[in-house]
């Protein structure tokens, strides 16, 4: 993933002591799930992943997923299975949604980290907006939340509740029921 992936990470660190210094940290306990990627050819970027990685995708699907202030954003997804985590594609389809400036800010690229927590989503999401993050999709009430904490993290946060008898063979869990990717 280069040298972006590699600075996401440093923001994380360093995003992370201001998290825990502000009480119970809301990412306690989280697993990493997926990378999400927004791309302007979903079906050019299925093909090129595919080939790097020599796995299937899934079919490319339109999702419709809800907007904090109402309404929908419309995407073209498709999920690329690894053995230890995922790669879901989105290609927007909306003009000015959040997805779609950031293709037109920076290109194809990673736009969020998916992260698997273990319980009350509501609480989780509440405690990123306390520490400066802001909903952009989902709802912190429903079965995920996109949480933009580029200021001090440098990513987005894609937060969705394990499921409550997780399979063990299942490393990479798979989209909540709504989100990006799911079917």
């Amino acid at each position: 993933f280069g040298v972006g992936w590699g600075l996401v990470l440093a923001a994380a660190v360093a995003g992370a002591a201001l998290l825990s210094a502000q009480g119970a940290p809301p990412l306690a306990g989280a697993a990493i799930g997926h990378v999400g990627l927004v791309v302007a050819d979903i079906d050019r970027s299925v093909r090129a992943y595919t080939a790097a990685f020599g796995v299937s995708a899934t079919p490319v699907v339109t999702s419709m997923v809800p907007l904090p202030g109402g309404g929908e954003a419309r995407f073209k997804t498709a999920q690329i299975p690894l053995p230890n985590f995922r790669i879901d594609l989105a290609q927007p389809l909306d003009a000015d949604g959040v997805m779609d400036v950031f293709l037109r800010k920076y290109g194809d690229g990673i736009q969020h980290i998916g992260l698997t927590v273990p319980d009350r989503l509501e609480v989780r999401a509440a405690g990123l907006v306390k520490a400066g993050g802001r909903v952009t999709l989902g709802s912190p009430s429903g079965t995920f939340a996109f949480v933009d904490m580029t200021e001090s993290l440098g990513t987005t946060l894609e937060l969705t509740v394990a499921p409550s008898s997780p399979s063990p063979s299942r490393l990479a869990p798979a989209a909540a029921p709504g989100a990006l990717g799911a079917s």
